[in-house]
């Protein structure tokens, strides 16, 4: 699995509340977000390789590595289309 290339400081200046909303301070919009999408966004944060991000994910889900996979894909794509990372 590929690391997706992102704005490190971008991605940093998200405000998240444990609610799962996430406050972009550069446009003022708000972004909802589950769980596992606060896990990724904080791990990313912290400059984590996406296969240990999936490592720890594995820890708290039940679900498979592929699915986790395609979810923090998914989230990393939906960032990048929103101009948040």
């Amino acid at each position: 699995m590929g690391q997706i290339p992102y704005d490190l400081a971008r991605l940093r200046s998200l405000q998240i509340h444990d609610a799962g909303m996430i406050f972009d301070p550069v446009n003022g919009s708000f972004f909802s977000v589950n769980e596992v999408g606060i896990e990724i966004i904080n791990a990313l944060k912290e400059e984590k390789p996406h296969p240990e991000i999936i490592d720890i994910l594995l820890e708290h889900y039940d679900v498979s590595r592929e699915e986790l996979e395609s979810d923090l894909i998914d989230m990393c794509r939906s960032l990048k289309d929103n101009y948040l990372m």
